[in-house]
């Protein structure tokens, strides 16, 4: 193991069992200023302990056939140039990953699949935010998937008479085919790439599943005569359907609130009402 890497195991102390959840709490602090002194060595220490066979990579630094080659490792400067094709639509969403994010870093897998990892630090009220204000962690993984120009749906999607990817996700892939929690490989809270969008079930061949929310709720992409970007959030203990929303105005809402790790009931138009 590179010296440096171990030599940053050892001052996180990653491969110690957490005495508390304060103790970790305390931890990831500590990491993400390592991230920010040390840049993507000291995220190999700290993410390496679950992943030893993957590689990260600073951004100024990243190998040829990386597919982001933006040549700085500045966060705000990265999220500006890689959701640039999407700011105008999405502007609180990209304002929130930019008042969160710390370090951004190039991802390579063990299977050989590229991400953008993006570790972003929760720095508002606790009494604000979605979970309880003593049991949630204020720094979080995200990452995003490669760009893909021309996204395909999954054979399941297509057998069920979706012919193309609605507008907005496809949109949305140009920029990160997949993006979401890090700690759960495109599963719980994840936007899935456009490959693995499925019907949720076989009696409803008009509603994708484009992700679950971590409690078995799931959000539903629908096919509408007049709209092809609808997203409508599905509960799953009483079969009901929220309000139907642009794909979009949802990322513009929602997964701003969730990168800011702020309660929807608190900011109903979203985090920045200013």
């Amino acid at each position: 193991m590179n010296e440096e890497i171990q030599r940053l195991r050892d001052e996180l102390e990653c491969d110690q069992g957490a005495d508390s959840f304060a103790t970790w709490i305390e931890r990831d602090l500590r990491a993400v200023a390592l991230y920010q002194s040390h840049g993507a060595v000291a995220f190999a220490a700290k993410r390496g302990v679950y992943r030893p066979d993957d590689q990260w990579f600073d951004l100024d630094a990243v190998p040829e056939d990386c597919p982001w080659q933006l040549e700085t490792r500045k966060p705000i400067q990265v999220i500006d140039t890689v959701f640039a094709p999407i700011a105008d639509e999405v502007p609180s969403f990209v304002r929130a990953m930019k008042e969160v994010c710390r370090i951004v870093v190039a991802h390579l897998n063990a299977e050989g699949r590229w991400t953008l990892d993006y570790c972003l630090e929760a720095t508002r009220d606790r009494a604000m935010w979605r979970m309880d204000p003593e049991g949630s962690n204020p720094v979080t993984y995200m990452m995003g998937g490669p760009p893909n120009a021309n996204p395909t749906l999954s054979p399941a999607a297509v057998a069920a008479g979706w012919s193309n990817v609605p507008t907005q996700l496809a949109r949305w892939s140009a920029v990160h085919d997949g993006f979401g929690n890090s700690q759960t490989d495109w599963g719980v809270c994840t936007i899935l790439p456009v490959h693995r969008v499925e019907p949720l079930n076989e009696t409803k061949p008009e509603w994708l599943d484009l992700y679950c929310d971590g409690s078995g709720d799931r959000v539903i992409l629908l096919r509408d005569k007049a709209e092809d970007s609808l997203v409508v959030e599905w509960d799953h203990e009483t079969d009901e359907l929220g309000d139907p929303m642009p794909f979009f105005e949802h990322i513009d809402r929602d997964w701003a609130l969730e990168i800011l790790n702020l309660d929807e009931y608190d900011f109903p138009q979203g985090p920045f009402e200013d």
